[in-house]
């Protein structure tokens, strides 16, 4: 049976959830983006094409998708068609590369772009800015099914397997310090504060630069304690020397989470108030054929690249920051508004992501870098450890469910699910 066979066919549907007592975070900005965006996107120069990707590449190969839909378009071959990954100077503020939306929202305003820019040049404007009256899909050579389309390369996948730069952790402006945040060894979610460290013995190691105390660099609940090194290897020896003393409140294990989140507690306390879908009636008294209770735990999202990013500042005293997040322009909101920083301050590039999965979305490791870059003046490369992944990257939150379904005749005659769980934002 079909899925949408199953919702339209059943005579009882109803769908609740229940919220864990979290504070959610500040959403980030999520505008739409049209055809007048999309003339910013693809230009012309000297017979070459540069198609400014608006969307986050992170392996779902969208930067290939895309850079196939401008060539069929424009009617040119792959090799005069340039790709860039701009930054969040040169292209207007696009939403967060999330939910598998790219093709389908940003294919036809690009397409109708490529279709003005051929037209264009095809009466001989080679210079300027041109703007028309959108051509509809359905006259769109890149949408049509008899479009010849060979199978293009991957972008970036040469560089890939050369090793070529191309992510975060492998920008290094010149005279780079590395940072570090330490934070207590629990969830970030727990409040917690350094209590007590040996400033002297971290001092003493050899490239020891800085140590930042600064109430900006907590994440969540938890206070943070910023060191800046010379090389990458003087982090772990500073952090060992420093031997800081951690004091954590509250406690927060499995057991403790699982409590929090059981959907049949919650039921029996009438704690799952939010009605999402309700169709016909469904007979309450009468027993369930089937009855399923599934608990999902806590999973990290475990991406191959750590998180990374390399803070700057340029002599107009701008501060550049290269990232690996799904949202640039989030990203540039929070550091603007924490440092106290205009939008034409701050300049986010963002780099290819090495695995997301939607775990690298909320600010993190970008504000620990410019943080520690303003604290030192000078440029700071933050790269999280593993272990700092798995604890202070946000994982898919943990879940209680209740399924039930009801059969008549042999057909599905009512269906609930009930279930609870966390914020999606929950590490």
């Amino acid at each position: 049976m079909k899925r949408r066979t199953l919702l339209q066919g059943g005579a009882g549907l109803a769908v609740a959830f229940g919220l864990g007592g979290c504070a959610l975070p500040v959403f980030p900005k999520r505008p739409a983006s049209g055809y007048a965006d999309a003339l910013g996107w693809i230009r012309h120069h000297d017979g070459r094409y540069t198609l400014a990707l608006p969307r986050i590449e992170m392996g779902q190969q969208i930067a290939t998708a895309l850079k196939q839909v401008a060539c069929a378009e424009l009617g040119v071959s792959w090799k005069v068609v340039d790709l860039v990954l701009p930054d969040t100077s040169a292209i207007g503020r696009v939403r967060a590369t999330v939910g598998s939306e790219s093709v389908r929202d940003f294919a036809l305003p690009l397409a109708q772009a490529c279709a003005t820019l051929r037209e264009a040049l095809a009466r001989g404007d080679t210079e300027g800015w041109r703007n028309a009256d959108p051509l509809p899909a359905n006259a769109l050579r890149a949408f049509r099914r008899d479009t010849a389309c060979a199978v293009p390369p991957l972008v970036h996948g040469h560089a890939i397997v050369t090793g070529a730069p191309l992510y975060a952790a492998d920008v290094r402006p010149p005279g780079v310090l590395y940072g570090r945040v330490l934070r207590a060894p629990t969830s970030p979610e727990l409040p917690s504060r350094a209590a007590a460290w040996n400033e002297a013995a971290a001092r003493a190691v050899p490239g020891f630069v800085a140590l930042v105390r600064d109430a900006r660099l907590r994440q969540a609940s938890a206070d943070g304690l910023g060191i800046v090194a010379r090389t990458p290897g003087a982090l772990e020896r500073i952090a060992a020397a420093l031997a800081v003393q951690w004091h954590t409140e509250g406690g927060g294990g499995d057991a403790d989470i699982a409590r929090q989140i059981d959907v049949d507690t919650h039921r029996e306390r009438g704690g799952l108030p939010h009605e999402v879908m309700q169709r016909g009636r469904i007979e309450h008294g009468a027993a369930w054929d089937v009855d399923l209770r599934i608990d999902i735990p806590l999973a990290a999202h475990a991406a191959i690249e750590p998180r990374a990013a390399v803070a700057a500042l340029d002599a107009a005293g701008v501060l550049d920051l290269w990232i690996g997040s799904q949202d640039a322009y989030y990203q540039r909101d929070v550091v603007c508004k924490t440092l106290g920083r205009r939008e034409d301050r701050v300049r986010v590039h963002p780099c290819r992501v090495g695995g997301a999965f939607g775990g690298k979305t909320i600010c993190t490791v970008e504000l620990e870098a410019a943080l520690l870059c303003e604290a030192v003046g000078a440029p700071v490369k933050v790269q999280w450890t593993r272990a700092q992944e798995y604890r202070q990257g946000f994982h898919r939150p943990p879940s209680s469910h209740r399924i039930r379904a009801r059969l008549r005749n042999g057909q599905l005659h009512d269906w609930q699910h009930q279930f609870a769980s966390s914020h999606i934002l929950f590490t």
